[in-house]
């Protein structure tokens, strides 16, 4: 019988360390979520020296996310993005915190730990993890449209939908958690926040994310596999936040939560699905055609 074609060799992460300290970070991150979710669902009271294992969740996300970028960026990126989200985050909630702007008035309660310039420490983490969460779900979403002639204005734009609806999910999670609350206004709220929140969040998250984007690009790439990690995060988290819910009897946010990441999943799934020939044979012949008008 002829042999085939030599088979061709599996796609490598570009920086194999990473790749490798990775795993025991996102096993760590599993390790911290089912505790808490079992604590939480048995109604397990360890006192308030144990309110750092929610906040572990996201320190430990947040490292998970940055080491998973590392595996196919320089450590130079990595670090930039890194300090420059933290900073730009941190920033915005120290003015927030000082003069209201841009999300509003609100209190950071005990459960949210140890703070600096009166906002806790905990939303470098947190706000790190849903903007690098919510541009890597984005970036598989939108895989299989990279043709698109603006596909990275898509990308930020829909990598800001995601954070907010990420944010959406985990309002009432904060307030149980005793992380925040919303000082008393007279005004519309929604899920619990005012509606100067939903307009400066997406604002704040659109322009840090396209400060940071520079970074987050390889200028050299090469073949590297496909990153589902910001996918996983995500449900994992989703299905952390959804046992608070179940625990507070919140079954509107249960249900939404079930949706929301059903609906993320599908799509992530469905755009790193390799084109139809038909689809890609069209998209060629419309490039060459709009070539030859130029």
């Amino acid at each position: 019988m002829p042999e085939g074609p030599p088979a061709s060799p599996p796609v490598q992460w570009l920086h194999p360390v990473p790749a490798a300290v990775h795993h025991p970070i996102l096993a760590g991150l599993i390790l911290a979520i089912v505790a808490d979710a079992v604590r939480n669902g048995f109604h397990i009271d360890l006192g308030d020296n144990w309110t750092w294992l929610p906040m572990a969740v996201w320190f430990l996300a947040a490292l998970s996310l940055l080491v998973g970028i590392a595996r196919r960026l320089p450590m130079q990126n990595v670090v930039a993005v890194a300090v420059g989200g933290a900073l730009m985050g941190f920033a915005l909630d120290v003015l927030d915190a000082h003069t209201g702007l841009p999300f509003g008035n609100r209190t950071y309660e005990d459960g949210s730990g140890v703070r600096w310039g009166n906002v806790p420490l905990l939303m470098i983490p947190f706000r790190l993890t849903l903007l690098l969460m919510g541009r890597g779900v984005a970036r598989l979403v939108l895989k299989r449209h990279r043709r698109l002639e603006y596909y990275g204005i898509w990308v930020l734009g829909l990598a800001t939908l995601l954070v907010v609806a990420g944010l959406m999910m985990i309002e009432s999670v904060a307030a149980h958690l005793h992380w925040w609350r919303w000082i008393e206004f007279q005004g519309r709220t929604v899920a619990g926040a005012p509606l100067a929140y939903w307009i400066g969040s997406p604002v704040s998250v659109l322009l840090t994310l396209a400060f940071l984007t520079p970074w987050l690009l390889n200028k050299r790439p090469v073949p590297q596999p496909v990153d589902f990690h910001p996918l996983f995060i995500w449900l994992l988290l989703g299905g952390w936040l959804g046992a608070y819910q179940l625990a507070r009897g919140d079954t509107f946010g249960v249900v939404g939560n079930l949706l929301l990441n059903v609906v993320v999943a599908g799509a992530a799934w469905r755009g790193t699905r390799p084109e139809s020939p038909r689809h890609a044979v069209r998209a060629q012949s419309t490039k060459a055609g709009e070539g030859q008008v130029h």
